[in-house]
């Protein structure tokens, strides 16, 4: 596995100290974070906890990365799954009401969350 030297967390907090993030820079990664739950999903794999500290980024060559697989899950249509999941912050309505029947959108409202943090700080 390629290094990279800091999560999307430490990221956004280095931006927020220095000043704004390019528009453009915010567009290569989130372009390359959706495409990363994108293939996920064509995959039926379930992250199930996106949040800044599982996304890893190169600042250098703005690459990033979704790392940390240990609660993901490939999920069977039918099958029950866990609704205490995902971190607080980037929690999907569906897993906050207790839901067990879930898919990989959850992915993409963490993802989501993710972008607004990066809009707003």
């Amino acid at each position: 596995m390629d290094y990279f030297p800091n999560n999307l967390y430490e990221s956004i907090q280095k931006y927020k100290n220095k000043g704004e993030i390019s528009r453009l820079k915010m567009k290569v990664l989130t372009y390359q974070m959706f495409r990363g739950l994108l293939y996920l999903k064509k995959e039926g794999i379930a992250h199930r906890d996106i949040k800044p500290q599982n996304v890893l980024v190169n600042d250098s060559n703005w690459n990033l990365i979704i790392c940390d697989f240990g609660s993901a899950k490939k999920l069977q249509p039918g099958e029950a799954n866990l609704a205490y999941i995902c971190s607080r912050c980037y929690r999907a309505p569906e897993l906050i009401f207790g839901s067990t029947n879930y898919n990989t959108q959850i992915d993409v409202w963490s993802a989501g969350c993710i972008l607004i943090e990066m809009l707003t700080f």
